[in-house]
């Protein structure tokens, strides 16, 4: 036992693997073991090898055909932030979101614009209303003024004298 260790970066996980593989049962240390042979076999099996230019040209041209613009990275991301499965349904729902968005500011765009030209009309109405309001006001007292004249001359005890001059 003395000569099975795992070595791992964190020292605080690599004590607690320690421990727990100290108190694991012969069998459990057996495993780990065989394991450990397995994966030094495994390793010694590998040889490096460099891929041949043509290989590698390939490989770079495929890289560089899959690589996506940020802006497409962007959508898909979001979507996949929102809970979308599929990038690419992420993507399409995000553009039309977008369009929406779009199409939404430019209507509110345009409310603002026709709010503002009917507040300018509205105001051009009440002061139109002023005026003829005030016009009223002059013509019913013009109205009552000749009216009592009226009343005047049609009154039973007027007597009509005509004057030479």
């Amino acid at each position: 036992m003395c000569c099975l260790r795992f070595r791992c970066a964190d020292k605080e996980q690599e004590a607690l693997f320690d421990d727990a593989l100290r108190n694991a049962g012969e069998e459990y240390q057996k495993i780990f073991r065989e394991s450990i042979g397995v994966s030094y076999l495994i390793n010694s099996g590998i040889q490096s090898v460099s891929p041949s230019p043509d290989v590698k040209a390939s490989l770079l041209r495929k890289i560089k055909r899959s690589s996506k613009n940020s802006f497409s990275l962007f959508f898909e991301q979001a979507a996949l932030a929102l809970g979308f499965g599929s990038p690419k349904f992420g993507f399409v729902v995000s553009l039309l979101l977008l369009i929406v968005v779009g199409e939404v500011t430019t209507y509110s765009f345009l409310v603002h614009k026709d709010f503002g030209t009917s507040e300018r009309q509205i105001s051009l109405y009440e002061s139109k209303i002023a005026e003829q309001q005030l016009r009223l006001a002059a013509l019913t007292t013009d109205l009552q003024q000749k009216e009592e004249m009226i009343n005047v001359l049609q009154s039973p005890t007027i007597e009509m004298v005509i004057l030479n001059v």
